[in-house]
């Protein structure tokens, strides 16, 4: 009993250009969105679990989302880093494909998206943009699995990411919203704690730990047409997950084959 408590996220209004115009349901009707999975800081504190936790003596909170299954694995074994290295928040990631739709670590203070990592590289430096190193195979820059421990009430700061139709980037594919990141309280800690706020990230390798559920076949079947590794659909997770096992099953002592990239073949389009 009480072991499970159920908080409801507001909706905001939806934009349907660049220049903020609402966009409408119907005449009368303004179309809404999700915020961002950010409000549940707020919901956490609104609600009073925030007091309640600290009342009955919690340290530690794990922050989880549903798309990607295999992080269960190192849910603990960051918590024991966390402890170890006294972090306020610990960022669980894994080495990163370059030109992954994932959210990339950087040194810049803070972590930036997928579509803002490609841009911001390609003008800087080398201007080689997000490639791959050649000795790993991988983006130097850690894709982050959206999952953390660890003054404004829990109020991150929002932003707006559109999708737009073309390179043009003057329309967009549908209406967006003003969201925010649960992963993004780190700034309030930095706000609030300054220098003395310890943000760390602790990386696995990707088979242990990323592979989302997150991308229509459609998407997916589009990312191997164009070299991806990664197409992010649920077939491709359920697959991910039982290699996965093979793995385990393989490190604790059983006598097994483990299945490789060679082994797979395309089903509906998807390795």
């Amino acid at each position: 009993d009480g072991q499970i408590t159920i908080v409801k996220q507001d909706k905001v209004a939806a934009l349907s250009n660049g220049d903020a115009a609402l966009s409408m349901k119907s005449k009368w009707k303004i179309e809404t969105k999700p915020h961002g999975h950010g409000d549940v800081h707020h919901l956490l504190y609104r609600e009073g679990l925030v007091d309640q936790w600290h009342k009955e003596g919690k340290k530690h909170v794990i922050f989880l989302q549903d798309t990607n299954a295999l992080v269960i694995n190192s849910v603990l074994p960051t918590l024991g880093v966390s402890i170890e290295k006294g972090f306020h928040m610990n960022s669980i990631c894994i080495p990163r494909l370059a030109g992954e739709a994932a959210g990339a670590i950087a040194r810049l203070e803070h972590k930036t998206d997928p579509e803002k990592l490609d841009p911001l590289l390609s003008s800087q430096g080398d201007c080689k943009g997000d490639v791959a190193d050649p000795s790993t195979g991988y983006s130097p820059f850690p894709a982050y699995a959206k999952t953390l421990n660890g003054e404004d009430q829990g109020v991150v700061i929002e932003f707006v990411n559109p999708k737009y139709k073309d390179e043009t980037r003057t329309e967009f594919k549908k209406p967006t919203r003003l969201e925010c990141m649960m992963q993004d309280i780190p700034k309030l800690f930095q706000k609030e704690m300054g220098s003395n706020a310890k943000i760390g990230f602790t990386t696995f390798d990707r088979w242990f730990t990323f592979s989302p559920a997150k991308n229509s076949l459609d998407a997916g079947v589009e990312d191997v047409k164009k070299g991806g590794k990664a197409p992010g659909t649920m077939s491709s997770a359920e697959s991910d997950k039982y290699i996965q096992n093979q793995r385990k099953l393989k490190m604790a002592g059983v006598d097994l084959d483990v299945t490789t990239d060679d082994d797979l073949v395309l089903v509906s389009g998807i390795p």
